[in-house]
């Protein structure tokens, strides 16, 4: 079933874990290689993102009236920077004798107070060579930026008209030779579940760019039953609002559009390759930076090796917590259940025990799926608790039988495939070489590390700006009512999916689904594929004619060659001549955080809902004034 999918791919589909579990660069037009890449790869690009995600941090609550301290302290509560690159920091963290040696390790890499100091330094300079900042494009561009260095922010400011926004678009859609600005689109492509999730990820630049086209602010939504969501179609919603110069956008995939997205790639890269050929007039001529969290970073690249025609028009790719080298729950999952199930499916049992209420079936099927926690296998569990408080969880029962009715459940165990590391593996070693995009695209990774403090209260993590209350556990009003605004589903929901992840994560260094290694192109991972992969799967790969073929040509000439060699050997190291393949590095979040909160409580319980605290407006701020840059180097 795996080597048909990698080999020879079909446009089946099939889920993967639950709504809860396993969920979930900017570039521009390329030149020849030889000529940009050398440049564009003398700026640290990891500090410079670091220090402008500070930056628009700071401007933020400087908006809020935040003093310098509790500005400082937010820094360092959610940037990540550290001048090691991650497999410096596994093999130091791996280093650990005991699981909290590795958890004050872990701590120390990323609390660090120098590296800290580097994200807060007024200048640029580390980060950029003087030749580069001495070019007008790049110094006019910096110079912009720091002009409004000490400009108060506010979250419901437009970024797109404001002074950094105008800043942004005029460097961004910069064409090459001089010649008359080229249009650039940002593609969000969402991950796990996304077709029964209906909010879509950084929901704040999303509406600002919807506001800015004369667009609703959210999802082009037209009616909703339960997890089923009917949305306007893209040739529609997309011709809406102004007809103006069209230099800049962000656009977001909703619902079935992409298909079953927890099935297999293959038929989510094509149906998403079809939604943007039935994008309006209006982006015929746009060059595309596509955005993609969790699943929806391999299913870029997929996308891209299905549909070569589209590579000329991606100028670039970044993945926040993309699943590009698999993730071991997904592995974990699929031997337990096959391992009980043997020859039958999961879609067998479910019809043989659906005579049952969905209730009944989901409680006959849990011990099959007990690793992963998913939603509908907890909603009796979680009826219980929510019932003891008062709350009519009718509406559950409407969501149970979609789910077990649909394709979701049923095809669970093909879906977890998609994701092990061995089908990853497979498909990076065939397919993720220096063709994959067109000579000069960018690829640019960046990771979540979470601890597990992230759902604690500030009496149990010690982190004074975390919740007074876990958003774990229920609070009550005055009247014996769930306070829904401190209660999340989400968190909920994460926190029990994440349980055995956190077992198997290296070292600790997990974002609540994938582990940090796991995210990053094999371009930048110089661990052996043993790091990942047992013994037998490393076998499988050395015994594919393709791949053989492949790796004997970049010098492997043995068994234990193949072994032991760094994956970015394996992965064709002077491919770095027609890419730039880059890391972000990683942040303190988890990885919902690009939510304002996914799973909500039904409106006619509670209008009120907890909300990720993440500053996800300054994040995404960050990255784009950071592609930007990429663009203007690239000319220098």
């Amino acid at each position: 079933m795996v080597s048909s999918h990698i080999q020879s791919p079909r446009l089946r589909s099939q889920p993967l874990l639950g709504l809860a579990c396993l969920l979930f660069g900017l570039f521009i037009l390329k030149p020849g290689a030889a000529r940009a890449l050398p440049r564009v790869s003398d700026v640290d690009w990891k500090l410079f993102y670091n220090q402008l995600f500070a930056l628009e941090i700071r401007k933020e609550l400087k908006a809020q009236g935040a003093n310098d301290s509790v500005i400082d302290a937010t820094i360092r509560q959610y940037s990540g920077y550290t001048p090691l690159k991650f497999n410096e920091v596994l093999t130091k963290v791996l280093g650990a004798n005991t699981s909290a040696e590795a958890f004050k390790l872990r701590r120390a890499i990323y609390f660090d107070h120098v590296a800290q100091n580097k994200v807060t330094n007024p200048s640029f300079d580390a980060a950029i060579p003087g030749n580069i900042r001495s070019s007008p494009l790049v110094a006019a561009y910096l110079n912009r930026i720091q002009e409004n260095r000490e400009r108060p922010v506010s979250l419901q400011e437009n970024f797109l008209t404001s002074p950094e926004g105008e800043n942004f678009i005029q460097a961004v859609t910069k064409a090459q030779g001089g010649g008359a600005s080229q249009q650039v689109t940002l593609v969000l492509v969402p991950g796990y579940a996304a077709h029964v999730i209906k909010f879509a990820i950084f929901p704040e630049m999303l509406a600002d760019a919807n506001r800015y086209w004369g667009r609703p602010d959210g999802r082009p939504i037209l009616a909703e039953r339960g997890l089923d969501i009917t949305y306007e179609a893209p040739s529609n919603f997309y011709s809406r609002g102004e007809e103006r110069v069209h230099p800049f956008d962000i656009l977001t995939p909703s619902g079935w559009e992409l298909g079953n997205t927890v099935g297999f790639n293959a038929e989510t890269a094509d149906l998403l390759a079809k939604w943007i050929y039935s994008l309006p007039q209006r982006y015929a001529n746009s060059k595309f930076v596509f955005l993609g969290y969790s699943k929806g970073g391999p299913t870029i690249f997929e996308m891209l090796q299905r549909h070569p025609d589209l590579k000329e028009r991606t100028a670039g790719v970044i993945t926040y917590a993309g699943v590009l080298q698999g993730t071991h729950v997904a592995r974990f999952g699929r031997e337990q259940i096959s391992g009980v199930l043997g020859a039958k499916s999961i879609a067998d049992l479910i019809t043989k025990v659906r005579s049952k209420t969905a209730e009944g079936t989901l409680e006959a099927i849990a011990p099959f799926l007990t690793a992963f926690d998913l939603s509908a296998v907890k909603i009796p569990r979680i009826k219980e608790v929510l019932n003891s408080y008062g709350v009519d969880t009718t509406s559950f029962d409407a969501n149970s039988d979609r789910v077990l009715d649909g394709r979701e459940l049923r095809e669970v165990v093909d879906g977890l495939v998609d994701l092990e590391p061995l089908t990853r593996a497979r498909w990076n070693l065939s397919y993720f070489d220096r063709s994959i995009v067109a000579p000069g695209t960018f690829i640019f990774n960046l990771t979540a590390v979470t601890d597990i403090s992230t759902f604690a209260s500030n009496r149990i993590s010690g982190d004074p700006l975390g919740p007074e209350t876990s958003i774990l556990a229920p609070q009550f009003t005055g009247n014996r009512q769930i306070d829904w605004s401190k209660f999340s589903l989400d968190a909920w929901f994460l926190y029990l999916a994440s349980q055995p992840g956190f077992k198997m994560a290296p070292g600790g260094l997990y974002d609540t689904q994938v582990d940090l290694q796991h995210t990053k192109t094999p371009w930048l991972d110089s661990s052996p594929l043993t790091a990942s992969l047992t013994a037998e799967e490393v076998k499988i790969l050395w015994d594919n004619p393709v791949i053989r073929d492949r790796v004997s040509a970049l010098g492997v000439r043995s068994f234990e060659d193949f072994r032991s060699w760094p994956r970015s050997k394996l992965m064709d190291a002077d491919a770095a001549s027609n890419i730039g393949a880059f890391d972000l590095g990683e942040f303190k979040g988890h990885h919902w955080s690009l939510f304002l909160q996914a799973f909500r409580p039904p409106r006619e319980t509670s209008a009120d809902f907890a909300v990720w605290q993440f500053p996800r407006k300054a994040m995404m701020r960050a990255l784009l004034q950071t592609f930007a840059l990429y663009n203007l180097v690239q000319q220098t």
